[in-house]
């Protein structure tokens, strides 16, 4: 259980707390996503050992949701934000976003900077990790085998010229 009942109760009455409390409050639960963060890395570092029909009883459809929940407030908890490139190529940072209200767009990213080396890296990481994703869902291939397509029909024509000679 994450929040012990005390928690939950006080939780529930967040908004009304005194600013003293809340901040107190905040930093206690704060502490308590961070541990169960290092717990979160630490159980992939398990999980990673395990044989594939064990850990498919460790998970439920909640549990990914959940997950996915979580990693949606992750990034944008960090600051992650589009980057996108100039005309000439220079990356821009779209940091801020400003609303508007019309019939084409429900708002715009305005362009407040030039990107950092280290928020390309983290962006280009994310979109990995996202395309990983995607091609596990979508690829027979990665499904069963955990490699796609192109790199099973690789290893098949290895393994037909290897046995050939």
């Amino acid at each position: 259980m994450f929040l012990v009942e005390k928690q939950k109760t006080r939780f529930d009455n967040y908004e009304n707390l005194p600013p003293r409390e809340k901040s107190t409050f905040t930093f206690r639960i704060l502490e308590k996503i961070r541990t169960l963060l290092d717990d979160v890395v630490e159980a992939n570092q398990v999980l990673e050992k395990l044989p594939h029909k064990s850990r498919e009883k460790a998970f439920r459809d909640e549990h990914i949701y959940a997950l996915f929940d979580l990693l949606e407030k992750a990034i944008i908890g960090v600051g992650i934000m589009p980057i996108a490139p100039s005309p000439n190529g220079t990356l821009y940072a779209m940091a801020e976003f400003e609303h508007r209200e019309n019939d084409d767009f429900w708002g715009v990213y305005k362009v407040n900077r030039l990107a950092t080396p280290e928020e390309i890296k983290r962006l280009n990481s994310i979109k990995a990790q996202i395309k990983r994703l995607e091609e596990l869902v979508s690829d027979p291939y990665r499904a069963s085998t955990g490699l796609t397509s192109t790199k099973c029909a690789h290893r098949l024509r290895s393994a037909r010229l290897n046995s050939a000679t």
